[in-house]
């Protein structure tokens, strides 16, 4: 089993990373340590670690010494950097040591699989394809459960794409491609039919009603429903 190190301060970074190595590489053996001295302990410890990911500002050593450090140590260990804009370019001038790659962040899904799959065995890249879709349509239903638990908040693509840890850009293309219908109008959908609903069940105002489904525009409700529906909201009552 390939044994990848992920070595980054920031724990919501870490759990970002981790949630796409293990859906898209199932037979990943992935260890995580805070900073780069203990990263360098837990190296010396072992010894059996194919591949490095690594921050590059981090307390105590920051990635470049820690990569060095490597380097020197372990010459066939294989090394990914990630970084902030600002470092970037800093990052590929200052360091030759043994570096595979470097993703960006925010880190865009397609970009990071691109990097990954040049460093993994063959036999480990080729399993992705099968695992991919598995995950989209767990992330789909992940977004579904999502907005049927929270449709009363001001959610948006922005919102949800941070959720599951993907760019809001690759989650729009996905969830309309999976389920032939933009995020945006399928929250709305979801958020008429409960106003529906209401409106059915309960004689509460329309404007309450509206806010209660997420809408707090009341005009834009309105709008949006006869667009829908064929009816405003009060002559949609009327007519049950």
């Amino acid at each position: 089993m390939v044994k990848l190190l992920l070595v980054d301060d920031e724990y919501t970074e870490r759990e970002g990373i981790l949630y796409l190595l293990r859906k898209f590489w199932t037979k990943l053996d992935v260890h995580e340590e805070p900073n780069g001295v203990d990263a360098l302990e837990y190296l010396q410890r072992v010894r059996d670690v194919n591949i490095i990911m690594t921050d590059i500002q981090m307390p105590y050593m920051n990635g470049i010494e820690f990569l060095e450090a490597v380097s020197g140590m372990f010459p066939e260990i294989k090394s990914i950097i990630f970084s902030a804009y600002g470092e970037f370019e800093y990052a590929r001038a200052a360091i030759d040591c043994n570096v595979s790659g470097y993703i960006l962040k925010p880190v865009k899904v397609e970009e990071f699989r691109r990097v990954m799959r040049k460093v993994l065995p063959a036999e480990i890249s080729a399993g992705e394809g099968n695992a991919g879709s598995k995950e989209k349509r767990k992330i789909v239903k992940m977004i579904q459960e999502i907005v049927s638990r929270e449709y009363r908040k001001d959610i948006g693509l922005e919102y949800l794409a941070g959720k599951v840890y993907l760019s809001p850009c690759y989650l729009s293309t996905l969830f309309k491609k999976e389920m032939g219908v933009s995020l945006v109008k399928y929250i709305n959908e979801y958020r008429l039919q409960e106003a529906k609903r209401l409106l059915v069940t309960t004689n509460r105002r329309v404007s309450d009603i509206s806010a209660e489904v997420g809408f707090d525009n009341l005009p834009y409700f309105c709008t949006v429903f006869k667009e829908k529906f064929g009816m405003t909201p009060a002559q949609f009552r009327e007519s049950e």
